[in-house]
Parts: C-alpha cells; sequence; structure tokens
C-alpha cells in the first residue's frame, strides 16, 4: 500500500467518524463525558432583566453539569448587580432576581455575606468621600463563572 492510499484511508475514515458523530446525541460541552439532555445559558440567563432576550445563546449540557452552575451563576448575578452605580438593568436584575429570589430562600447565603461584608473608602459621584460596603469575592468561584462562559461561547462559534 502507497503512503497516498494509506493518508486517503484516514481521510475516509475522519469523514466517517464525523457523519456518525453527527447522528449521535451531543455530549455535554462541560463534561464531555455525559449525553448533553438540557441546553445551558451562555451567559447565565440570571444576568439577564425581564423580559429576557429572545436570542440568548444556548449549548448542550447534561442535567448534572446544568445543576451543577446554579448557585455559581446566582453569586455572580449577586456580585455584578450589586455594585455601586450599576445601570438601571443592573439594579432591576438585582431586585427581581437577587433580593427578591436567592436572598430571601438562602439564609446561608445571606449568612455567608454578612461574615464577608466590610466599609472600604470610596469617592461617589461629586466627589463626596465616604465609606462603601464591600464583599470579599470567591475568586475560584468567579472563574469557574467566566471560564464556562468563554468554553460556552468557543462552543457556540466553533462547534468544538
Amino acid at each position: 500500500m502507497r503512503e497516498d492510499d494509506g493518508l486517503l484511508e484516514r481521510q475516509v475514515n475522519q469523514q466517517g467518524k464525523r457523519r456518525r458523530s453527527e447522528k449521535s446525541p451531543p455530549l455535554c460541552i462541560y463534561c464531555r463525558t455525559a449525553k448533553a439532555d438540557t441546553r445551558d445559558h451562555v451567559p447565565p440567563e440570571v444576568l439577564f432583566p425581564i423580559p429576557k432576550p429572545s436570542t440568548l445563546v444556548t449549548v448542550p449540557a447534561c442535567r448534572a453539569c446544568n445543576r451543577g452552575f446554579q448557585k455559581d451563576d446566582e453569586v455572580f448575578a449577586l456580585l455584578l448587580t450589586s455594585l455601586l452605580e450599576v445601570n438601571p438593568q443592573g439594579r432591576s436584575v438585582f431586585r427581581s432576581k437577587v433580593a427578591e429570589g436567592l436572598l430571601k430562600r438562602s439564609p446561608k447565603l445571606r449568612k455567608a455575606l454578612a461574615a464577608t461584608m466590610h466599609f472600604r473608602p470610596h469617592t461617589f459621584p461629586g466627589g463626596q468621600q465616604g465609606l462603601a460596603p464591600a464583599l470579599l469575592i470567591e475568586r475560584d468561584r468567579m472563574l469557574r463563572v467566566l471560564r464556562r462562559i468563554v468554553r460556552g461561547l468557543f462552543w457556540h462559534e466553533y462547534r468544538c
């Protein structure tokens, strides 16, 4: 068998594998082992005000991975929307999803937030100096959310 024949055979086998994988159910883009039986929103839908846009990006995910992201997404939304001087959409998400949802139903989270609450010097609009409330951020949790968003958007764009 010539070297060119071997190359052609590998290419045909690769194409056959692609065709078979296109017919089989997709795998979860996060764990890459379980069948994707849900769709995950990237960025997380908790970050969007109501009514949510109809064009939110979703990617294939297994139920275990998708559910496992929920607490990280909620804390991420809490931190993003609780920043000082946020825009009206951020205030809307904070009121409707964080204050009325997450903080009401999670006493453990309220207790954890209270334990990390402290005050830092801040310059307010108009130049006034004062102390503003601040929270310690769980760096690993925030990085997990950001990595997932990047992985999901990459998969959405390139399907790999």
